[in-house]
């Protein structure tokens, strides 16, 4: 705690005030590493503590999103109104992964095999929410620690592995890093690891706060005994509260009263003077008053004739209004009346043509049946002839043979029998003598198809079961998500007089076609358009700038990038539009706690909107800047304040 102190105050600081602010968080709240964690082995202080940057030694870990938010405002809060300690360089950190789904690189005989002693994450120990946060930080579960060198075969063996990419051996820090474009190039960096400053000392620390701790629990015990002590006198100094109170009570009644009569008094000199200034003018008006009398008595009369012509007047206009009510609901009956009687002659002109259209549509399929009629008596006439021609050439036994048959069976039946036939004549003179075996084959192979299909589908059943499990746990996320971007998209747009909205497009039968899932801005410029996607054909390239600007700042409250770059945004669009959206991003990216921006732009409008939280950097460069030649700004400061005063 001696060396946190003295290395990191503000941490210090901190790590003290939540042991008496535990009450305030919902789950645990832990300190820097180097207070909760130790090393397993000595031997290994300084590997381990080689692989630590100053954030990682001193950061606060949380597991929960709502301690993570008050741990922020109590560290960040402004202390001039008691709400945060007012301090910048402290580093919170946040973690919802447990330590197993960070899982080894490597087993323990293949780091062996590779000359290893194990990984880092062997030979540290401390809570597990700590250690997830330094593996998801600094890795701990993919470097390996060895306190010899490694040989060249060993090491050519890890770099072909490919697995790690950072290791100590030797007292030698190795880093192999690959360009994304270029993975057959690598980089080696080597670096000798320094002596341990922190985790040498945390058993001497321990002891320190062992007995701090002894210490903090007699000072309670001595805390207990002047409690009961207050607690004696409190008796007394009720009473003596209550004697004050009620001095305190009696003293503030006599000064109202005081109040009362000093505004009493005044009241009465006011009343006075008010009085004798009134007396003073009612003489006055006494005196000369007597003048208007008759004026006053003749202007009286003129007024009353005017309000009986105002009457009289009034009365006249009330009949006319109500003849012209009378006439305009006669017109209207009687429009009503001729739309109704039109619209009657449409219906009933309608319905007679309907029916004229059928007659004739009768007419023609009576000529049709007329002319087939005719036909068909005329082709029975035809085979008649024929039949009794060939009945007339057939022997006796035919005869005979045509009688019993035409006594048993109908035509149709016969005609049965026909085809039953030839079709045996087809099988016998032209069929497939291998048909039967290629029938069985088939059957077989069908049956296994089907197997083979119904396995398919118990095996789709399952993916598409497990696919609905996965999409119920993340879509509502990703919808609340994109909600929230819309309505500070939306926001922003009403901002400048406009419309906007975020939403998703979900591709396929029921949005199953993930892959091609978007999200689409659609935005709104003028009165007279509807929401339409943004797209590089539909709108200006202002228009265009102006929806990526506010998308950008509805991400900002969502993004946990440190800052962001917007490079000539401003570009393209209206002067209007230009200072509007400027002043929108001010006012968003100069709250307190958010990410950085960085404008990049080769102009701006005057008389812009700034903020004391912005920064504005002149870079000057070109063809037309000398070399070596340094600007004196104050100069040029100094000279337009002097044009202005001059002005």
């Amino acid at each position: 705690m001696e060396a946190l102190r003295k290395v990191s105050p503000e941490s210090f600081t901190v790590f003290t005030w939540l042991q008496g602010n535990k009450n305030k968080f919902k789950g645990p709240v832990y300190g820097p590493p180097v207070v909760e964690c130790t090393v397993k082995d000595p031997r290994y202080q300084a590997e381990i503590e080689s692989l630590f940057s100053p954030g990682d030694k001193f950061a606060f870990t949380c597991t929960s999103r709502a301690d993570f938010d008050v741990l922020i405002e109590a560290v960040y809060g402004d202390n001039r109104n008691n709400k945060g300690l007012g301090l910048s360089e402290v580093t919170i950190k946040y973690i919802e992964k447990g330590l197993d789904e960070f899982p080894r690189i490597a087993s323990k005989d293949e780091l062996s095999t590779w000359g290893f002693d194990g990984l880092a994450l062997d030979f540290i120990s401390g809570p597990s929410e700590v250690l997830s946060m330094l593996c998801n930080s600094i890795g701990l579960h993919r470097v390996g620690i060895s306190r010899s060198k490694l040989s060249p075969s060993q090491q050519q063996s890890v770099k072909t592995g490919k697995k790690m990419m950072k290791w100590i051996a030797g007292g030698v820090s190795t880093s192999i890093r690959r360009r994304p474009d270029y993975p057959a190039a690598e980089t080696e960096i080597n670096s000798h690891i320094g002596q341990p400053k922190f985790f040498k000392t945390v058993e001497v620390e321990r002891h320190l706060i062992e007995e701090k701790r002894q210490r903090q629990n007699q000072l309670k015990v001595e805390i207990d005994e002047i409690g009961r002590e207050i607690d004696l006198q409190k008796a007394s100094f009720q009473k003596l509260e209550e004697r004050e109170s009620s001095l305190h009570a009696e003293k503030n009644a006599l000064i109202q009263q005081k109040d009362n009569m000093q505004k009493s008094v005044l009241k009465y000199q006011k009343i006075k003077t008010f009085l004798s200034n009134e007396l003073q003018t009612l003489e006055s008006l006494e005196k000369s008053g007597k003048g208007f009398k008759s004026k006053v008595a003749r202007q009286e009369t003129l007024a009353l004739q005017i309000n009986m012509d105002r009457v009289i007047a009034a009365a006249k206009f009330s009949e006319r209004v109500r003849e012209y009510v009378a006439q305009y609901r006669a017109v209207a009956s009687a429009e009503l009346h001729a739309i109704e009687l039109s619209s009657n002659l449409q219906h009933y002109n309608s319905w007679n043509q309907s029916f004229k259209n059928r007659l004739e549509s009768k007419e023609e399929e009576c000529k049709e049946l007329r002319k087939l009629d005719k036909e068909i008596s005329s082709k029975s006439a035809e085979l008649r002839d024929q039949c009794r021609t060939l009945v007339a050439n057939f022997s006796a036994k035919e005869k005979e043979e045509i009688s019993e048959n035409h006594s048993s069976k109908t035509v149709d039946e016969l005609k049965a029998e026909i085809q039953q036939e030839e079709v045996r004549l087809e099988g016998i003179h032209e069929g497939n003598p291998h048909a039967i075996r290629q029938y069985e084959a088939r059957e077989k192979e069908i049956n296994e198809l089907r197997s083979l299909m119904d396995a398919k589908k118990a095996d789709l059943d399952k993916h598409q079961l497990k696919i609905k499990r996965v999409r119920d746990r993340w879509e509502p996320r990703i919808d609340q998500l994109v909600e929230n971007i819309s309505e500070a998209f939306s926001r922003s747009f009403e901002f400048i007089g406009c419309a906007g909205s975020v939403r998703i497009r979900k591709e396929g039968k029921d949005g199953c076609d993930f892959e091609n899932w978007a999200i689409e801005i659609l935005v709104k410029f003028r009165e007279s358009e509807t929401m339409q996607v943004l797209t590089a054909q539909r709108q200006s390239g202002g228009e265009r700038a102006v929806s990526t600007v506010f998308y950008l700042m509805a991400l900002q409250s969502l993004a946990r990038a440190p800052f962001r770059v917007v490079d000539e945004i401003n570009q393209g669009m209206d002067p209007r539009n230009e200072r509007l959206i400027h002043k929108r991003m001010v006012k968003i990216a100069c709250k307190k706690h958010t990410s950085q921006y960085f404008l990049i732009t080769p102009k701006l409008l005057v008389d812009l909107d700034y903020h004391e939280r912005m920064k504005v950097h002149c870079i000057n460069s070109g063809d037309w800047v000398a070399d070596n030649h340094v600007q004196d700004f104050k100069k040029y400061i100094e000279a337009a304040r002097k044009q202005a005063a001059g002005a």
